[in-house]
């Protein structure tokens, strides 16, 4: 398995050449929807990669985003980190406000997706499913996110980010949570924590600085709700990729 050999320099390169792949897609005004490893073609010796299976992609609109929390139940107001943020939205979406659970492979779905959210039709779906993959390499677990079903998900993105996080994330998608499941823990555990505890063996050989930014790009990955997810654009310039990205 590539990702049983890989070094964290290797992993830069593959996470640079994916979102290289993603800035290109997603600037043709198109989302992918099923990004995973067995949907990027990588070489790891001339160390390029290419993204395939466009089976399940759908193209969008670009727009400034307004704001959608009206129609989301939630006050809260979407995120710029200063920059002008811009997500895609479908143009002509005839879908009922309640979406089915069609979009891509069960390990590497966007989290508003088990939500049934109307707002499954940004490319930040494309970012999350990156963030799952860097979180895979990282914690050595492949995959990382194993749902049987959409409540199995919720279940798994629940024991990673807390319930705490999680009713915060429904609230803003206009939902509730519930569970009275035993041993869902209130708050995150720690991401370092929980990479370390999986792969002490293989992080303690790695450059301490280098994990850590690998780590902070994870996390702006994976961000619960969409807006708040870094761009492919932005992730080009973090410093854990800086380096190697190709001009």
């Amino acid at each position: 398995d590539i990702y049983e050999s890989m070094s964290l320099l290797d992993l830069k390169h593959y996470i640079s050449e994916l979102f290289t792949g993603l800035k290109h897609v997603h600037e043709k005004g198109i989302i992918h929807r099923d990004i995973k490893p067995g949907n990027f073609l990588y070489n790891k010796k001339r160390k390029e990669g290419y993204i395939g299976d466009f089976g399940l992609a759908q193209k969008f609109t670009v727009n400034d985003i307004q704001t959608s929390n009206a129609k989301n139940g939630s006050k809260r107001k979407l995120k710029t980190n200063g920059q002008n943020r811009r997500d895609g939205y479908l143009k002509h979406d005839p879908r009922k406000p309640i979406h089915v659970d069609r979009s891509g492979t069960k390990s590497f779905r966007a989290p508003e997706i088990y939500l049934h959210s109307p707002r499954q039709t940004t490319v930040a779906m494309d970012i999350w499913a990156v963030g799952v993959i860097l979180l895979s390499f990282l914690a050595n677990v492949f995959p990382i996110f194993n749902p049987k079903d959409g409540a199995e998900g919720l279940i798994e993105l629940t024991e990673v980010f807390g319930l705490k996080k999680m009713r915060e994330f429904a609230k803003f998608y206009g939902r509730n949570i519930k569970t009275n499941l035993p041993g869902m823990p209130e708050e995150a555990p720690d991401m370092d924590e929980l990479c370390r505890t999986l792969n002490n063996d293989k992080i303690a050989s790695w450059d301490n600085e280098e994990y850590l930014l690998a780590l902070d790009l994870m996390k702006k990955c994976l961000q619960l709700i969409d807006s708040d997810r870094i761009t492919a654009v932005d992730a080009l310039k973090h410093p854990f990729l800086k380096e190697v990205v190709k001009n």
